[in-house]
């Protein structure tokens, strides 16, 4: 076997195993807008990187037909690209969003790393319905005063979205949600720069303005507003709010 069908041959071998990965990110760990919002795409980047890139471009400039110590050479190789890629799987897990929380008004994308920062377990959201990430809806009542007096105590308390105590199912205040979130109306009345754009983006998504309302998200990697069905607060997907900045005169 020559250099050129030693690299096409670990390189057929790289691209299962980045077809099998690329599944598990796209589908299972970064599903739907968690792809773009909260690093499904970096993941994806490092692995190709990692996967399709250095084991392959390694093996084309090593491999020499009948040369001392090949079988040796592309042993540490092949060691070298599956500790690679290993230690990129585990930072790309650890990073995975485990819940989307709604509190105070807001939708957030949490990683499971998050949890252990600020002192919590995730291991609660195992006693939530549904696969992950696990949709969750942080209840800290109605009453306005003591919802400041929360949001003034984070120093001390924690952040809101990681009060695992106050955890609840979301779909249990989906009417609570609905009341909170804004119309289409009000949000074009936010970017009426940007009205057709958002007209064209519930089109596109099979909606019309009186059926959607909005609430404002964090990701990892990017801000947006989330869609909400209207009767429903069922997620639809996310309008990056990038989108919506008024361009540079």
């Amino acid at each position: 076997m020559d250099r050129i069908k030693a690299f096409l041959c670990h390189l057929a071998i790289s691209t299962v195993i980045f077809i099998i990965v690329a599944y598990l990110i796209i589908y299972i760990w970064f599903p739907d807008f968690h792809f773009y919002t909260d690093g499904g795409l970096e993941g994806i980047k490092l692995v190709a990187g990692v996967d399709m890139v250095l084991g392959p471009l390694l093996t084309l400039c090593v491999y020499k037909k009948g040369k001392r110590g090949l079988k040796k050479d592309l042993t540490l190789i092949g060691l070298l690209q599956f500790a690679c890629l290993a230690v990129g799987l585990s930072l790309i897990y650890s990073e995975r969003p485990v819940a989307v929380i709604y509190s105070d008004r807001k939708i957030f994308s949490v990683p499971h790393e998050m949890f252990g920062i600020f002192g919590r377990e995730a291991s609660v959201l195992k006693n939530f319905p549904g696969r992950f990430p696990k949709l969750i809806y942080v209840d800290f009542g109605t009453d306005e005063e003591h919802l400041s007096y929360v949001r003034r105590k984070q120093h001390r308390d924690g952040l809101m979205q990681y009060r695992t105590d106050l955890y609840k199912p979301y779909n249990e205040f989906s009417e609570t949600v609905i009341d909170w979130a804004i119309t289409t109306e009000e949000l074009i009345e936010s970017f009426p720069h940007k009205k057709a754009l958002i007209n064209d983006w519930i089109l596109n998504q099979g909606y019309t303005a009186d059926t959607l309302k909005f609430i404002s998200f964090s990701g990892r990697y990017m801000g947006a507003y989330m869609a909400i069905d209207s009767k429903s607060a069922k997620f639809i997907d996310v309008l990056p709010k990038y989108d919506l900045r008024k361009p540079k005169p």
